[in-house]
């Protein structure tokens, strides 16, 4: 068996190229725009309050 973790993976429909955050969740990635998601969740925005 393999114990070595899986590479990220990126997820097209959610990969674009001039976006400014990249989010990893399990192997997946995803890069986004952070404003979008700051507006839509006070989680993230808090999060992302430092840029």
């Amino acid at each position: 068996m393999d114990d070595k973790p899986s590479e990220p993976q990126c997820v097209p429909e959610l990969w674009f190229e001039d976006r400014n955050l990249i989010i990893r969740a399990g192997t997946s990635q995803l890069r986004v725009y952070c404003g979008i998601l700051a507006a839509q969740s006070l989680v993230f925005q808090d999060m992302l309050s430092f840029v």
